[in-house]
């Protein structure tokens, strides 16, 4: 029975990029929408309140999940060789810089560092508002610490384990982006 060439199926780790490039801003897009649909989800359906850093740990995926819709329509172009390196680079990026967030707000909850004002719960009050309008702004807006871990899975809170999963898809990243860089890859199929 005849084999194709190896250069048309690529084998070994993170085979399945260079064999269909178009998976990788896939997968960008799915995982990134899985961590805004958990967090989303522990807001509004178990009822924990994000604090300043819960929303800023969000952008990277916000931003990731724009750019890999973005991708894989180019990819639908047929941009294919171009495209998923780019991505995997700029994923890799982001995922990084969420987990260097993360790994701050892992450090804010257990004390291993303070955190800035957002996270003390201060309030930006306006210096020609009236008593009566700040009293209303004070007891009406909720108070949500950084360094208070409201909900924890062995042990880890929310941004420890965002922390772990960052780095995962971080690795993730790293290794397309090592596929997609050896020459085994570039005769693979669109």
């Amino acid at each position: 029975m005849a084999s194709l060439p190896a250069t048309t199926l690529p084998r070994g780790p993170f085979a399945w990029v260079a064999a269909r490039p178009w998976r990788l801003p896939a997968v960008v897009l799915g995982v990134s929408l899985a961590m805004l649909g958990g967090a989303w989800f522990f807001e509004h359906v178990v009822g924990l309140a994000p604090c300043a850093l819960c929303f800023e740990q969000r952008l990277p995926y916000k931003i990731a999940a724009v750019v890999a819709l973005a991708a894989l329509a180019v990819t639908a172009a047929r941009r294919l060789q171009v495209v998923a390196p780019a991505l995997a680079i700029v994923a890799a990026g982001l995922f990084a810089w969420g987990a260097a967030m993360a790994g701050y707000h892992v450090g804010i909850e257990q004390g291993w560092w303070a955190g800035t004002a957002a996270c003390a719960g201060t309030l930006a009050v306006d210096p020609n508002a009236s008593v009566d309008a700040v009293r209303d702004q004070l007891l009406n807006t909720p108070v949500v610490r950084c360094d208070v871990v409201p909900w924890s899975l062995a042990g880890l809170s929310l941004a420890g384990w965002n922390f772990l999963a960052s780095l995962l898809f971080l690795g993730g990243c790293l290794g397309a982006i090592w596929r997609l860089a050896s020459p085994s890859s570039r005769g693979a199929a669109p």
